[in-house]
């Protein structure tokens, strides 16, 4: 049987289901997953304690995204729920198809709920002392996944162009020949390769954990915070700008629609999405220290 909890979340899926169309996913659950490692590994013991106290208030109705890391994949898990919360379509328009009336009409459209939107909600009601801990306990899941997606560079950007005059949705529509990706955006969510889909299993187990654990490591001593010269930037709209800037100046030069990425395309790329994914948990352990510490 499922509890009210779960039957409330998944009546708005299948309602949703009705009125959205397919949306590409965030980084897949192995990204997702790698920037709430990078995160909790962060952050203090009392945050962790923390963070973890509260996803635990629906531990029993979604045990497969109940921990730190795992609840990263939780709105993916429910989409299309807060669906305009993923992605926030900024416009690239190499072509200049497009008049100044449409791209002020674009940005029109998505202002008033997106992945920067959904990033600043989150986070009001974490922080909020009348807020319920049902609340806390969902949006606490969403900002952990948001925060991933806004660096991810085709959840920040839609190319427009003679082929796609209505825009190819974030690469969703711009097609390539790849044995584990068809499109441009799901290649960009495996991290050009780096991450591909459904390489683990939630609840996860030991070993997968552990694995999860090392390959995070791996990635910040790779790319250290050191190295990031924005971290210190706290404003989510300025990460999807950072994003947008990745999208069109490597993921969408030097690759035709319906064609094989070179070996030099997904070496970018995987640099490029590997730099995020650290960005992303640098930057989520910074915000939750933050929140964490306004309770006391």
């Amino acid at each position: 049987m499922f509890s009210k909890a779960k039957i409330f979340i998944l009546s708005f899926m299948f309602l949703g289901s009705f009125a959205y169309g397919t949306l590409g996913y965030g980084w897949y659950d192995t990204g997702h997953m790698l920037i709430a490692q990078i995160a909790k590994e962060c952050c203090s013991d009392d945050v962790v304690k923390r963070v973890e106290q509260q996803l635990g208030y629906f531990h029993d109705d979604f045990p497969e995204s109940s921990t730190f890391v795992t609840s990263a994949c939780f709105a993916d898990d429910i989409v299309p729920l807060g669906r305009s919360w993923h992605f926030i379509t900024l416009p690239y328009d190499p072509d200049d198809i497009l008049s100044q009336e449409d791209v002020s009409r674009l940005m029109e459209v998505f202002k008033s709920s997106n992945v920067v939107t959904g990033i600043d909600s989150a986070r009001e009601a974490l922080t909020d002392p009348n807020a319920s801990e049902w609340n806390k306990s969902i949006m606490l899941r969403f900002l952990i996944h948001c925060v991933g997606d806004v660096h991810q560079p085709l959840h920040c950007c839609t190319r427009y162009s003679e082929q796609f005059p209505y825009g190819d949705k974030g690469g969703n529509h711009f097609k390539i020949k790849r044995s584990w990706a068809e499109n441009l955006h799901a290649l960009w969510d495996s991290a050009c390769s780096a991450a591909q889909k459904e390489l683990y299993h939630r609840p996860l187990n030991e070993e997968d954990a552990e694995q999860i654990e090392n390959i995070a490591q791996q990635i910040m001593t790779t790319y250290p915070l050191d190295g990031f010269s924005s971290y210190d930037d706290t404003d989510p709209a300025i990460w999807s700008e950072e994003a947008y800037r990745i999208a069109t100046e490597v993921a969408h030069q030097d690759i035709a629609y319906d064609g094989e990425p070179s070996a030099e395309y997904l070496r970018r790329g995987e640099e490029a999405s590997l730099r995020q994914i650290a960005l992303a948990g640098y930057r989520l352990a910074k915000m939750l220290e933050k929140i964490y510490s306004e309770e006391k």
